[in-house]
């Protein structure tokens, strides 16, 4: 309201409509599409969720199986070892005639069959290549950090590696 020079009021109106982007919506459709994207979302997380407890269980297994690999290899080396100490102890008492012949090849077949599952053992950790994180036992020498060639030492005399 603004005073005129003849006393009197002009008055003046203005209305305005703005508009923004809105849609009405009548049959669901907008409800619809939100809902629609929120499952997407929510099962792209659950995707992405269930591939990682994949790789790690996968990793943990392929670490487990490897160590397990290396423990019956090291058990076989040792095996291997006592058969032949037994079969040094058996040749030197039938060389004093104290074992009969029988018993000297009962020793070979026992350190042969010995050899047999060491090489074994090194040719199922060949295939597998050891896993670069430390192991469990919290040593400070990560599995490659040894000497390779020790798991894959073999005694070809009668069995082929």
């Amino acid at each position: 309201r603004t005073p005129t020079a003849s006393g009197g009021i002009n008055s003046l109106y203005t209305a305005g409509l703005q508009v923004s982007a809105y849609e009405l919506d009548l049959f669901g459709r907008v409800r619809s599409l939100r809902d629609q994207a929120l499952q997407t979302y929510l099962g792209t997380e659950q995707a992405r969720r269930a591939a990682q407890v994949t790789l790690v269980s996968e990793v943990a297994t392929a670490y487990l199986t490897w160590s397990a690999d290396a423990a019956l290899y090291k058990l076989a080396q040792q095996t291997l070892a006592t058969q032949r100490g037994t079969y040094d102890i058996t040749k030197r008492s039938f060389e004093l005639g104290t074992a009969s012949a029988l018993d000297l090849k009962q020793a070979q077949t026992s350190v042969d069959s010995a050899r047999a599952i060491a090489c074994a053992a090194a040719l199922r950790l060949r295939s597998v290549t050891p896993p670069s994180a430390p192991s469990p036992t919290r040593s400070t020498r990560s599995p490659r950090s040894h000497d390779r060639d020790t798991f894959f030492r073999c005694a070809p005399a009668t069995v082929a590696c």
